[in-house]
């Protein structure tokens, strides 16, 4: 049985999402530091604008 589409894409943008608890004060962040490098690749390659490429996470 082949896993589900979701379920991959699932495991492959887990770490897309900030799970560290901040050690300072203020609001925690919510995207990691791999989204915010990945963005600006995607949109390079795929000559998108920035707001398109935004509009994919």
């Amino acid at each position: 049985m082949a896993p589900s589409l979701s379920g991959l894409m699932m495991r492959r943008f887990r770490p897309w999402y900030e799970s560290a608890t901040p050690a300072s004060r203020g609001r925690p962040q919510r995207y990691s530091d791999l989204a915010i490098t990945t963005i600006p690749v995607i949109k390079r390659v795929f000559r998108l604008t920035l707001r398109a490429a935004q509009g994919l996470y």
